[in-house]
């Protein structure tokens, strides 16, 4: 077997199906991050599958604008008083 020395940081399966969703994040030996997802299974077959390669700071990016959005939302619900998820 060969050796890819990639890490994955994050994984997601969609917990139904014969061919779920999925969303995999990986660190890659050469310092790049691969992002590759499925789509759920169409007419009961592997949905498409798709993958992109990003530099560390395109995925920092990436990161820093999915945490604000998120950190945002909550910090807005948190002074508000608001229940809204």
């Amino acid at each position: 077997p060969m050796s890819t020395n990639r890490q994955n940081i994050y994984a997601f399966t969609e917990p139904t199906g014969s061919y779920p969703g999925y969303v995999s994040v990986n660190a890659e030996a050469d310092g790049s991050i691969s992002v590759t997802v499925r789509g759920p299974a169409v007419e009961g077959r592997e949905g498409p599958t798709a993958s992109i390669s990003l530099t560390a700071a395109q995925a920092d990016a990436m990161a820093d604008a999915i945490f604000d959005h998120t950190i945002a939302a909550e910090m807005r619900r948190e002074a508000t008083g608001g229940t809204d998820a």
